[in-house]
C-alpha cells in the first residue's frame, strides 16, 4: 500500500470521516487555500469541533523496557524489547516509534511498520517480550543488548482525545473539525485559519495556547507552561478565529 507524502485534497475532504482506516495516521492533507489537516483514530469520546486535541500519551511501563538481543542485531529490520507490567494489544505501535534512550543505541530512533495489511507486532503479555517490525527500509544501527532502554511511543495520531483539565497526557496535536465519533478515523487541522474555543483574555494579535484549566480550550500563552497554537485573528464569544501553527 502506498501513500503520498501530502494529499492536494478537495475543501470538504477534512469534513469526511471513515469506519475503517483509509489513510495512515498521521497523513497530511493540504487544501488550496493552505489550510492542513492530519489523519487521526480517535480515542473513546466524540471529538466537538472547535475544541484542542491531544494525542496518546506514554504508557508508563513501556518506557526505559529492556532490549533483547535475539532480533535486534545491527541490520536487523526488527526491534525487540522486554515491556513491563502493563500488556500491549496486537499492533498498538504501528506507526510509533522505538526509542532508544540508553546505550547501547542511545540517541537512535526507529520508525515503527505503519502499513495496515501488515502486522507491526502480535499482542504481548505483562512483561513479556515485544518484537515490532521496523519501518520498510529501517534497519537497526546499533545493536541493542540487555542494557539497552527502549521507549515505546504510539503514533501521536492514534486514539486523540479532547485535550483534558489538570493533567496533560500527550501533546497538542491539532483542533477538531468535526464530530467524529469514537474509534473512528477523520481529519484534525493543524495549520491555517479555524474556529478554537478560547478561554480567558483573548486578545487579537496574540499567540494562543493550549490551557489546562479547560478541557478542550485555547488562551493566553504563559511562557514555558504551555503549548503554542498559533495566532488570533478575530475574539469571538466564545470561539476565536487562529491561524493554527503546528504543522
Amino acid at each position: 500500500m502506498a501513500f503520498p507524502v501530502v494529499l492536494q485534497g478537495p475543501d470538504t475532504e477534512h469534513r469526511n470521516d471513515y469506519a475503517e482506516q483509509r489513510w495512515l495516521l498521521g497523513q497530511k492533507l493540504i487544501t488550496g487555500d493552505g489550510r492542513a489537516y492530519r489523519f487521526a483514530q480517535v480515542g473513546s469520546a466524540t471529538l466537538v469541533p472547535g475544541n484542542v486535541i491531544d494525542g496518546p500519551g506514554l504508557i508508563t511501563n513501556h518506557e526505559k523496557t529492556a532490549g533483547v538481543v535475539a532480533g535486534s542485531e545491527a541490520g536487523s529490520s526488527t526491534l525487540v524489547a522486554t515491556l513491563g507490567s502493563t500488556a500491549s494489544a496486537k499492533n498498538q505501535y504501528r506507526g510509533g516509534y522505538a526509542s532508544i534512550v540508553l546505550t547501547p543505541g542511545g540517541g537512535e530512533t526507529y520508525l515503527l511498520n505503519s502499513e495496515p495489511s501488515v502486522t507491526t507486532h502480535e499482542a504481548v503479555d505483562s512483561a513479556g517480550i515485544i518484537t515490532a517490525n521496523l519501518a520498510q527500509g529501517e534497519t537497526i544501527v546499533t545493536a541493542l543488548t540487555a542494557t539497552s532502554d527502549v521507549t515505546w511511543v504510539l503514533n501521536r495520531y492514534k486514539g486523540v482525545v479532547q485535550s483534558p483539565v489538570t493533567t496533560l497526557l500527550g501533546e497538542a496535536v491539532g483542533v477538531a473539525v468535526k464530530a467524529t465519533t469514537a474509534n473512528r478515523y477523520g481529519w484534525v487541522q493543524t495549520a491555517g485559519v479555524a474556529s478554537v474555543l478560547a478561554s480567558g483574555t483573548v486578545v487579537v494579535g496574540n499567540t494562543l495556547a493550549r490551557l489546562v484549566a479547560a478541557a478542550g480550550a485555547a488562551g493566553p500563552t504563559a511562557v514555558g507552561t504551555e503549548a503554542y497554537l498559533g495566532r488570533v485573528v478575530s475574539v469571538g464569544t466564545t470561539w476565536a478565529t487562529v491561524v493554527l501553527d503546528l504543522d
